[in-house]
């Protein structure tokens, strides 16, 4: 679980990461959701931030212009451990 988890926090980095000079929110809602992919790892990421309970900003970070992708797991928040 522990891998998965942390493959998981990898790919949302890398989605995130590409978009931070997207500000205007249906640029971001349309990178996020056209490729099936990307779909894919922010349904999973919600997924997995509802499990751990993890605060709203942190949950919708991909929502959020300029984002920081470390950000948006790191920043203070921890993610509790998949054991």
């Amino acid at each position: 679980m522990r891998e998965a988890r942390k493959a998981l926090e990898r790919a949302w980095d890398q989605l995130l990461g590409s978009i931070p000079s997207l500000s205007d929110e249906g640029l971001r809602r349309n990178y996020l959701n056209k490729r099936q992919e990307n779909r894919e790892i922010v349904l999973a990421w919600l997924e997995h931030a509802r499990e751990r309970k993890l605060p709203r900003k942190q949950r919708e970070a991909h929502l959020a212009g300029k984002s920081e992708p470390a950000a948006s797991r790191s920043s203070g928040w921890s993610t509790p451990a998949c054991d």
